[in-house]
């Protein structure tokens, strides 16, 4: 992304080009009367150095990065000052009434330094040119006029003044904006990190409670210690050995899709991890594929939804589970765990509760499209809608 320093100094090369171009037209009745005074060569390469150098960097800047684009407008105000200087050799004194037709162009030249270069060079550079053109003057009226001499440095110092503090100033802020964009982009990172830390660390504590912490209220239930009891314990841990080594090995970065199908499948292994009689009912046409993610989230939301139900609604029969595509749109997921028990009020539940908070709306609340809710009422039974629709 070009920088706004850049783009900046990209404008005002093309605007010094492009005053250069027309400070040359303006220019070519003097460069025609003093060529008497001056070899044919050196107006020419006079004419090349005042006037076309800027209008090369011009048309060079927008290909360059920043410290090209200082570099070549450096070198346009450094050949502009050693075609002034070589004046002196190569021009004889000229009438005294007009300076030399190179000095027309000087706002250019300290244009371009103002862009290449910080305030202290700037300024030597604006004061060393102004002194050459009150030089050159003094030197075209053979040493007569040093008070025109003085006057014709003290304008155009003067009138490059204006153009070298509106450069600065216009690179200032565009300094101050590209340093508001970085510290804007790091916060956004920053702020993206926390996001991916949280998503994990709910992702991590959905786990531990739908596993471990699953495991051990199985073994501090207080059941029977009979051989049923332990053989229920056995399969409780060997299921939680499972989850953590299938989570183990789980990436993330996996766009790998599925059709839903193998959501069903997936969908019914983690039932039954939770309860053997847990089945899975699908509504309408298995159409379109979902990412392997999110096949995974829903099903291991589902299935706490379902743990959840066995344990707190004091049903006759087993929670439903519906598995459906979403209506109205071409990829999506749709699973819905319901039964008839005594309910409750979702509002009254602690937040510290893992159960729904992390295990169910946080696996859905942390996928993009995906979202989990939950209608239920003291006495009514209660409904989990886990959804993911592409955007």
């Amino acid at each position: 992304m070009t920088s706004a320093e850049l783009r900046q100094l990209q404008i005002m090369a093309g605007v010094i080009g492009f005053g250069s171009l027309l400070f040359f037209l303006l220019s070519l009745g003097a460069i025609l009367h003093q060529q008497a005074f001056a070899p044919e060569w050196w107006t020419l390469v006079a004419i090349a150095a005042t006037y076309g150098a800027p209008l090369v960097v011009a048309a060079v800047v927008p290909a360059l990065r920043l410290r090209g684009a200082r570099i070549a407008l450096a070198a346009s105000a450094i050949v502009f000052l050693a075609a002034m200087l070589s004046a002196f050799v190569a021009v004889s004194p000229v009438d005294g009434a007009e300076p030399l037709w190179i000095a027309h162009n000087t706002a250019a030249a300290t244009s371009a330094a103002a862009l290449a270069w910080r305030p202290v060079p700037t300024w030597t550079y604006n004061l060393l040119v102004a002194v050459v053109v009150a030089a050159e003057r003094v030197h075209n009226s053979a040493g007569t006029d040093l008070l025109l001499g003085v006057q014709d440095g003290l304008y155009a110092f003067m009138f490059s003044a204006v153009f070298i503090g509106l450069g600065h100033l216009t690179l200032a802020r565009s300094r101050r904006l590209d340093a508001e964009t970085r510290t804007a982009a790091a916060d956004a990172a920053h702020a993206a990190a926390r996001a991916a830390r949280d998503v994990e660390r709910g992702r991590v504590d959905a786990l531990l409670h739908d596993t471990v912490l699953a495991s051990l209220r199985a073994a501090t239930a207080g059941a029977a210690p009979g051989p049923e009891g332990a053989l229920a314990m056995v399969r409780q841990a060997q299921r939680t050995l499972g989850i953590l080594a299938r989570e183990a090995g789980h990436d993330i970065r996996d766009d790998a899709r599925i059709g839903l199908g193998e959501v069903r499948a997936m969908l019914a292994a983690r039932l039954a991890s939770v309860d053997e009689h847990l089945a899975v009912r699908f509504l309408g046409s298995p159409r379109g594929t979902v990412p392997v993610t999110v096949a995974e989230a829903v099903a291991d939301a589902a299935a706490e939804a379902a743990r959840n139900s066995l344990r707190h609604a004091g049903a006759a029969e087993p929670p439903t589970v519906t598995l459906s595509a979403v209506p109205g749109e071409p990829a999506g997921v749709l699973v819905t765990v319901s039964d008839d028990g005594v309910g409750f009020d979702p509002a009254a539940v602690p937040g510290d509760r893992l159960g729904l908070r992390r295990s169910v709306f946080g696996r859905l609340d942390g996928l993009p499209g995906g979202s989990a809710a939950i209608r239920s009422a003291a006495g009514s039974g209660t409904r989990v809608e886990l959804r993911w629709v592409e955007r």
